[in-house]
């Protein structure tokens, strides 16, 4: 056991009360060829076997602290599908504006909505009259009247309209600033649907994301987008305050290498 613990990247010793322990550990404990394990004891007021007194907090916060950095965001993509192909090609496409980009990017949300959100949040089965007479199974998202679509103003409201097709009865909200998402607002609710067409540095996002937390602890949100920016996935600033949140899933179309700001000019900013 010893052996195993010099070669690990870090050790950490639970230890009880002084009376109940091994001298021999003890000896062995003590640094030996720089090896210095920290220690945790229980109780917390029972003096250390190495080195000085470290709170059980500041060893978990190290410990997730560390964990946090090799996390990566936890994201669900079409990027080499073949229909996510077809369907990037009309939000591409510079001669198309108007009403067939906003068709555009509300096909492209009702395909995120039946082909990943469900499988991200999952499906729940209700009784139906079936055309033949007898009652069937029906299926809807998981707790569908209890998640709320929000899309982010200006550009993200085509796509949020097409997740709405597919989930009638969840919630819809605009938002233009935080505010717009209240306490009323996620009252009873067990999902938020973050919509925006564009991702690039992700700092609107962490925003909203940071926003809702505080109103609520343990909802889950999904980012559902026509694009993510890849350099926001390569263990950027934001990337990492991002991974900090659980019950976090990002679902864009695909990510794209390609950094493109738009300045909310068009009703789908930056397409």
């Amino acid at each position: 056991m010893f052996n195993m613990m010099q070669e690990a990247d870090e050790v950490i010793v639970v230890t009880g009360e002084q009376s109940t322990r091994s001298e021999s550990m003890d000896k062995k404990l003590i640094g030996v060829d720089g090896f210095w394990p920290r220690r945790i004891a229980l109780p917390h007021l029972a003096p250390p076997r190495v080195l000085a007194h470290l709170t059980g907090t500041s060893v978990i916060q190290s410990i997730f602290t560390r964990h946090n950095r090799l996390r990566r965001i936890d994201i669900s993509h079409a990027t080499e599908k073949a229909t996510a192909k077809l369907l990037m090609t009309l939000m591409r496409d510079s001669a198309i504006s108007g009403r067939r980009l906003r068709d555009a990017h509300e096909e492209v949300g009702r395909y995120l909505a039946v082909e990943y959100l469900t499988a991200v949040v999952g499906l729940e089965s209700y009784p139906l009259q079936h055309v033949q007479g007898h009652i069937t199974n029906g299926y809807r998202l998981f707790r569908e009247t209890e998640t709320l679509i929000v899309a982010l103003m200006r550009g993200g409201e085509p796509m949020a309209l097409g997740i709405s097709q597919a989930f009638p009865s969840a919630m819809f909200l605009h938002a233009r600033k935080l505010q717009d998402i209240c306490d009323k607002s996620l009252e009873g609710m067990v999902t938020v649907i973050l919509v925006d067409s564009v991702i690039n540095t992700g700092n609107t996002i962490l925003e909203f994301v940071r926003h809702i937390r505080t109103l609520h602890a343990s909802i889950r949100i999904v980012v559902a987008a026509g694009v993510i920016q890849a350099s926001l996935l390569q263990r950027s600033r934001v990337a990492q305050q991002l991974v900090a949140f659980e019950q976090l899933t990002f679902v864009p179309l695909r990510i794209s290498e390609n950094s493109y700001s738009g300045k909310g000019r068009t009703d789908t900013g930056a397409r």
